[in-house]
């Protein structure tokens, strides 16, 4: 019986060490996954950052897109607006030449009715 119990010993002993050497293992994988919790928390943290990032970015970009539309459209009204001076200029001068045309007909026949007016003057002199 003495060494049933001798047995018995070393086989709870064995039991006991080989308990402890899966309970270390189960404590080591633990610490491995702890870790790589760890480690995917500050992965999604750095996405997290990165995101942030890009949606400033986007942001910025969007408002200077806003801002370039705004001015072109501004450039366009002033583009409409100086075709709208250029065609009064071209207006003002179609008229200068009109009436400069006009001018030198009234001045011909200015000439033509002084040479006249001066013929019957001379016939009466």
């Amino acid at each position: 019986m003495a060494s049933e119990v001798k047995e018995l010993a070393n086989q709870t002993a064995q039991a006991t060490q080989e308990i402890s050497e899966r309970i270390e293992a189960i404590q080591d994988d633990m610490a491995g996954a702890i870790d790589a919790n760890l480690q995917v928390g500050e992965t999604i943290e750095k996405i997290n950052d990165i995101s942030t990032t890009i949606a400033g970015v986007v942001e910025e970009q969007s408002d200077t897109t806003a801002e370039i539309s705004r001015n072109v459209a501004e450039a366009a009204l002033s583009s409409q607006s100086i075709a709208g001076n250029i065609t009064d200029v071209v207006t003002a001068a179609a008229d200068t030449r009109r009436s400069t045309e006009d001018t030198r007909s009234a001045a011909v026949e200015m000439t033509r009715m002084a040479e006249e007016l001066n013929d019957l003057v001379g016939h009466y002199r």
